[in-house]
């Protein structure tokens, strides 16, 4: 197999690793670049400075788009600016490639039905990157709601915050696509893993309502704090988002009529039992958050090969980037968005 990497940043070279171990001698690997960073990203992101990731990774590198496309590669990984999204998948799918974009599908909804059309009539998997569905506690309260565990929805609440600058430590934050606004950046976007699940375990909201901005002394042009709420009619999800909070937070609870279940964003899923007035928990011991990235592959791949078929096609991506643009107009026009 042939697989192209549109970006070798933190992302793509995560994949790129990932990739290689699950594959083996049975892929070969170019690359698309612009900035064209040397150093190899290690795990824990660091740089490791012996090799090139063209070399460790037996890479070969063009940078002209086109250039790669007349390499013929059969399927390939966008993990450039979000901004890029699009425009690169649309030269891609042309050219028949099955494709994996890494999350938010776009910025904006310029040109994503034109890529719709195209993936349609070439019969291609397109696929976005949105990892969190792999995470078992996550796919554990998706059980737990379709099974009607908790009963009736009351209200749910989630928070994801961490601190920009700590994220990539070996470059300037203010270089990180998430810092500008010209590369598709802000906490919304980038942070809309939440919005993801919270779409997979409930569908669409009637309407969105969100308050934030640029809050922080971070030089960046975009927002880095939100309150998103979501309406569904009969519940209301609150969710808050940061990229400026020190120590980083993650948790999602759902309470119902009968209980609640609530995550504590590591391996963690606990349910409360209205008639027993008890918590149980369920520990995933055996969590790495690299699972969620392996199992995310090994799906992507199946699909390719026709075994399996998209969890997140880009119909869902689509849905959940209507949510996360909802938001970001409610933040600009200091109204309800109707999704």
């Amino acid at each position: 197999m042939k697989i192209l990497m549109v970006g070798l940043g933190g992302a793509g070279q995560r994949h790129l690793r990932l990739l290689s171990e699950l594959l083996g001698k049975k892929v070969e690997f170019i690359a698309y670049r612009k900035i064209g960073r040397k150093q190899v990203i290690t795990k824990a992101f660091s740089l490791e400075e012996e090799q090139t990731v063209e070399e460790k990774y037996s890479v070969t590198s063009y940078y002209n788009l086109e250039d790669a496309i007349k390499q013929k590669p059969e399927v390939a990984f966008i993990s450039n600016p979000t901004s890029e999204h699009v425009k690169s998948a649309l030269s891609l799918a042309k050219s028949g490639c099955h494709l994996f974009i890494e999350k938010p599908l776009s910025h904006n909804l310029d040109d994503i039905q034109e890529l719709i059309r195209i993936a349609k009539e070439k019969s291609l998997v397109v696929y976005i990157g949105y990892q969190m569905r792999f995470h078992p506690c996550i796919q554990l309260m998706k059980k737990l709601i379709k099974e009607n565990k908790i009963g009736k929805i009351l209200s749910c609440n989630v928070q994801a915050a961490s601190y920009m600058p700590s994220w990539h430590t070996y470059e300037n934050y203010k270089e990180l696509y998430a810092a500008r606004k010209d590369l598709g950046g802000g906490v919304i976007l980038t942070e809309s893993h939440e919005l993801d699940y919270l779409y997979w375990f409930f569908g669409m909201p009637k309407s969105v309502f969100a308050i934030g901005g640029k809050y922080s002394n971070l030089d960046i042009d975009v927002e880095d704090t939100a309150g998103i709420l979501l309406d569904y009619g009969s519940f209301i999800v609150n969710t808050y988002l940061s990229f400026v909070q020190q120590p980083p937070t993650r948790s999602c609870q759902i309470n119902g009529e009968n209980g609640a279940i609530a995550w504590d964003g590591i391996n963690k899923i606990s349910v409360y039992d209205v008639s027993k007035s008890k918590w149980s928990d369920t520990i995933f011991d055996n969590f790495e958050r690299e699972h969620m990235f392996i199992n995310e592959l090994k799906h992507f791949l199946a699909c390719v090969n026709k075994k399996e078929k998209p969890l997140i096609d880009i119909n869902e991506g689509l849905n959940s980037l209507k949510l996360a643009l909802a938001a970001k107009q409610s933040i600009k026009t200091g109204k309800l968005s109707v999704v």
